[in-house]
């Protein structure tokens, strides 16, 4: 129950500014859109990816995907809304809803569990970007999404009460 309130408060404080940011975006200048990467987790096995685009001064939209390919525990794709209160774009704090799909593998140490299970999933996410270049074109970012899976499961799935991933990227905004 704690959780859901959470995820409803963060959504709906969320939902609740972006009308009154929307009308911002004529006055910011820096990158609209990014694309980047995770450069210390892809040697360990797992490949994370993010796009983003400013939807107004103080609001950004995205998608990322979390895909592990070597001792394989899960994989996530998930939508992100993005509230900016302290700087302008992609640039400082920023945090909101997340919501996509996540899908969790049997354990070795488990053999009790099924193979996989997939899940509809709701979170929350909090990440911090660092703009650098003259024209604030390199990206570094770092943050955490938290999920809870949207499906009641069986006590075998290896699906958990909640999941999450580790931002560290390196990007491109242009």
């Amino acid at each position: 129950m704690f959780k859901t309130t959470i995820l409803l408060a963060c959504l709906t404080i969320t939902l609740a500014l972006l009308p009154w940011s929307l009308n911002s975006l004529t006055n910011y200048t820096g990158p609209r859109e990014e694309i980047a990467a995770n450069p210390v987790f892809a040697p360990l096995g797992t490949l994370s990816f993010e796009y983003a685009s400013v939807m107004s001064s103080d609001f950004s939209a995205g998608v990322n995907i979390w895909y592990e390919y070597k001792d394989v525990e899960a994989r996530f794709a998930y939508l992100k809304l993005l509230y900016n209160p302290f700087h302008k774009g992609m640039s400082g704090l920023s945090f909101g809803p997340t919501g996509g799909l996540i899908t969790r593998f049997r354990e070795d140490d488990h053999p009790e569990q099924t193979e996989e299970d997939t899940s509809g999933a709701l979170g929350a996410m909090a990440q911090y970007n660092l703009l650098l270049g003259r024209n604030d074109n390199i990206l570094l970012g770092i943050g955490f999404n938290a999920m809870v899976p949207l499906k009641d499961y069986a006590d075998n799935s290896p699906l958990r009460a909640w999941d999450g991933d580790l931002r560290l990227m390196v990007g491109y905004a242009w």
